[in-house]
């Protein structure tokens, strides 16, 4: 709550972002009350993250629920990687220390901090449960290498990306950009993808939840289908 009242410039980012994504279907007041919890969730996901820099593995394992590893435990036994695809819900910090906790050996590709600051401090938060952060340009061969090993890699789909890796798809009724590389990866390279997010409970605990992906048929034609792919995915 005090974010929303002392923080201006985000408060009134929040309230246009919903109002793009919602347009005519809610109020001003219903957007104004959203734009309250989610700062407040924000808020919480600080404190969150914030309490994380002293747990363990096992402590990860015991804090947080984890559901669906039925789905990642066959390639797990075959020590192969894949996709896991992730977007920002619940608190989305704690999911790659959720995975390692059971046993899912995970890196990152991320964007790298607009505070240069932050960036080491960023780095030494991820690495400390050896999540490796991979940048999300010029990083393929890097990104190939990890999988090759038996990792696997988060990766946030729902963050503005100008083209050429980006593409224009549909995302809450209007274009946005969105990466390719994953859609055309895994097309290429026959890699596996998961999808994996948190979210808190009633009662304030978090989850990480992983589902299975199921594809439907794309085009025969490798441009169209790598859109098609990306569209299914933004869906998702």
């Amino acid at each position: 709550g005090v974010w929303y009242y002392l923080i201006p410039l985000r408060r009134s980012t929040v309230i246009a972002n919903l109002t793009l994504a919602y347009g005519d279907s809610k109020s001003a007041q219903e957007i104004d009350a959203l734009a309250r919890r989610n700062l407040r969730h924000l808020g919480r996901v600080m404190l969150e993250a914030a309490r994380s820099f002293v747990w363990t593995r096992q402590d990860f394992r015991t804090k947080m629920g984890f559901s669906g590893f039925e789905h990642i435990e066959p390639y797990l036994k075959e020590k192969r990687g894949g996709f896991l695809v992730s977007f920002h819900l619940g608190c989305w910090e704690l999911s790659p220390g959720a995975g390692v906790g059971q046993g899912v050996p995970v890196d990152v590709v991320t964007k790298y901090a607009r505070n240069k600051g932050a960036d080491p401090f960023l780095h030494w938060f991820r690495n400390r449960l050896d999540v490796t952060l991979i940048p999300e340009t010029r990083s393929t061969q890097q990104i190939l290498d990890s999988i090759a090993s038996g990792r696997w890699i988060g990766f946030m789909l729902d963050q503005f990306m100008g083209p050429p890796p980006g593409i224009p798809v549909n995302f809450f009724g209007k274009t946005a950009g969105t990466t390719a590389s994953l859609a055309a990866l895994s097309e290429k390279h026959s890699i596996p993808c998961l999808l994996a997010f948190t979210y808190r409970d009633s009662k304030g605990k978090s989850h990480t939840v992983v589902e299975k992906l199921e594809f439907p048929q794309f085009s025969e034609d490798l441009t169209r289908r790598v859109w098609e792919k990306t569209q299914f995915l933004n869906d998702v």
